[in-house]
């Protein structure tokens, strides 16, 4: 879910809470678990990639460019005037190309099918749910098997796909009303940490009684704390037009402090009385 027409990280984040929310108010434990590809775009192998493209049925034109962007890459390095040989580049995307993005959701989109159909994630009504926000995958599941299994699928179209994911950057949360076993869930040998809570795609998301007042408290406080830092830099309506400094304060601050708030709900008067 990135880099699409009308979608951004906010939808990612509503459909991963929204899920959790709805196995907690069924009094159902759930695992989340976020995986985090290393250098994401560096290691896509260019022969899996044309494989992937291949079987999306691009063809024609179309093939050859990209085949033609990813034939018999060479690179070298620079440094203090020095340039050492070129050598061949077999793996990665082009960084700041407006394709990248696009190239790696397609080599990663055969592993999104996988776990739609593995039957082990976690669905609402007859849709398996698990978000995607390019090298962020959500993982779903009401069970501890459940989970380990596509940690599994994941773990092995890595090995065939050549890229890795990272265990120490993945983590565990485990939303639940009562005291469970917990086993360790494990990424090939290694053991995914256990996290209360974590930022997805910048939003934060808490495994622990979650305090509405205190989130709304942090936005207050990073916006005052924007704000201070832009007056101080001379934005000012002494200095500046005011309806200047007001475009400047409100694009700046509020899109600081209030990021995520479309997910908010049940604010209290007190709450409503900080904001304003």
């Amino acid at each position: 879910m990135a880099y699409q027409k009308y979608l951004s990280s906010i939808y990612a984040s509503f459909n991963l809470k929204e899920t959790v929310h709805h196995y907690k108010e069924r009094n159902s434990s759930i695992q989340v678990t976020l995986l985090d590809s290393k250098r994401v775009f560096d290691t896509v192998d260019h022969i899996g990639l044309k494989i992937k493209i291949n079987d999306l049925g691009i063809n024609g034109n179309l093939w050859k460019l990209l085949d033609h962007m990813y034939r018999d890459l060479k690179s070298c390095v620079r440094c203090n005037n020095v340039t050492s040989r070129f050598f061949s580049l077999e793996r990665g995307v082009r960084q700041g190309s407006a394709l990248s993005a696009k190239l790696y959701l397609i080599y990663i989109n055969d592993l999104i099918d996988i776990l739609s159909t593995s039957g082990k994630g976690a669905v609402m009504l007859d849709l398996n749910v698990g978000p995607v926000q390019v090298d962020d995958i959500a993982l779903i599941s009401p069970t501890f098997s459940g989970m380990q299994c596509m940690i599994d699928i994941c773990y092995n179209y890595s090995v065939k796909w050549k890229f890795e994911f990272s265990p120490s950057k993945s983590q565990v949360l485990i939303f639940s009303k009562r005291t469970e076993t917990y086993r360790d869930l494990k990424l090939n040998t290694d053991i995914i940490p256990v996290c209360n809570s974590v930022k997805h795609v910048g939003i934060l998301l808490d495994a622990t009684r979650f305090n509405s007042t205190e989130r709304t408290l942090a936005a207050c406080r990073t916006i005052r704390s924007v704000c201070m830092s832009i007056i101080r830099m001379g934005v000012h309506p002494s200095l500046l037009n005011p309806i200047t400094c007001s475009k400047i304060i409100v694009q700046l601050c509020y899109s600081k402090g209030l990021y995520g708030c479309e997910l908010w709900n049940n604010l209290t008067k007190h709450e409503l009385l900080l904001l304003e």
